[in-house]
């Protein structure tokens, strides 16, 4: 890159340039682990102080590399001043793998303070949804609340994201009489769209009709991973550990979660 004129890179424009997630240098800037800067809250990375980076970090990023999360903790630097004080995010996380890290971590560059909904948090409040049929299955829904809070709050943690900076919380999704019993009305909830899912733009107009105001992320036109995906990756042992973060993999090896999707 240092042959072309310096420039301001997005994301996703570092990304495939290092060949590292986008959750990954999400994790990263958030960190102050590399050269960025924020405008109108979005990471922007200079090409130059990126080729300067990597000349003079060359043992750090060959460590990043084999291994599948940059961990790095640094001295806490309070986020304040941020388009919204309280933003949520929320999902089944069935289980939490590597595109949820990612929009939890573009969530700490929107609020001051992040709750994180885990939905279908128990079988009282699985619901059947005409957008989304295999939502409400068993198999669809293999992880108690507490096993996937367990796999969030690792995840976050190996990424160095304090934990005064965020709640997690249950969010029974398809239960609308029953959300403000959980999180404040004032709360904006962070949405990220996609083609190929539309549960997703049901789950957005659900949330506006239910009284709260919503935000898109990002819209696209397939997901990278999918919980079916991992899920059956689990259950046949294939590569599963590449589609989650290190955190959710210790969680799995620990509570000894292989042995129940094989059953």
């Amino acid at each position: 890159m240092s042959d072309k004129a310096d420039h301001w890179m997005t994301v996703s424009e570092l990304s495939e340039y290092l060949q590292l997630s986008r959750a990954k240098l999400y994790g990263m800037a958030q960190a102050n682990a590399i050269p960025c800067s924020k405008v109108a809250n979005q990471w922007r990375f200079l090409s130059s102080e990126i080729d300067d980076w990597l000349r003079s970090s060359r043992p750090t990023l060959e460590s990043a590399h084999k291994t599948p999360y940059f961990v790095r903790r640094t001295a806490h630097v309070p986020q304040t001043g941020l388009s919204e004080p309280l933003v949520m995010v929320c999902g089944k996380f069935q289980p939490f793998h590597l595109e949820h890290l990612e929009y939890v971590l573009a969530a700490f560059q929107e609020g001051d303070h992040v709750l994180i909904g885990i939905t279908n948090p128990d079988p009282g409040y699985v619901r059947d949804e005409v957008a989304d049929p295999k939502r409400s299955l068993s198999t669809s829904n293999p992880f108690s609340y507490y096993e996937r809070y367990r796999m969030v709050v690792e995840s976050l943690s190996d990424q160095g994201i304090q934990r005064d900076r965020y709640d997690v919380l249950p969010f029974p999704l398809n239960v609308p009489g029953s959300w403000f019993a959980y999180v404040p009305r004032k709360t904006v909830v962070l949405v990220t769209l996609y083609n190929d899912d539309p549960w997703l733009e049901e789950r957005r107009k659900k949330l506006e009709q239910g009284g709260l105001r919503t935000k898109v992320l990002w819209g696209k036109d397939a997901k990278g991973i999918t919980g079916t995906e991992v899920r059956a990756a689990l259950t046949h042992q294939s590569n599963w550990m590449k589609l989650v973060p290190t955190g959710t993999s210790r969680v799995i090896r620990q509570e000894g979660l292989l042995g129940r999707l094989r059953e």
